[in-house]
């Protein structure tokens, strides 16, 4: 199943290149692809003002955070924590996160530190 069989879309060539990756949005940049897929959470859309196409027939499935940790650093209050953080972590926040570590080049546990310290995960 593609864009042809789900919404009748076809393109004159396909290219084969990474995903959500630096050759994708390079293309994208350049012009050299008009139509790239990306992950939502990903800063360089708002920043390049590209367009995020709707798909209410669920082509791309939705890619869920998943908390995974060792047994052995999974205490209590660590499981706690995590069931939390999917009860609070939107796309729009977690966008922000990969803003402040990508863009911002802030230390990725400082940035989630500050966002657990923030929305109360740290109890």
């Amino acid at each position: 199943m593609g864009l042809k069989d789900v919404y009748g879309v076809e393109f004159k060539e396909f290219k084969s290149l990474d995903s959500s990756g630096p050759l994708v949005k390079g293309a994208l940049k350049k012009g050299d692809v008009d139509v790239a897929n990306l992950f939502t959470t990903d800063t360089d859309i708002q920043d390049n003002h590209w367009v995020v196409l709707s798909d209410p027939k669920n082509l791309i499935p939705g890619q869920h955070v998943v908390p995974l940790i060792a047994d052995r650093k999974a205490d209590s209050r660590v499981r706690k924590a995590l069931a939390r953080l999917g009860n609070v972590l939107t796309t729009a926040q977690l966008t922000e996160l990969n803003r402040q570590v990508d863009k911002d080049k802030k230390d990725p546990s400082d940035v989630a530190d500050a966002y657990a310290e923030q929305h109360g995960l740290t109890q």
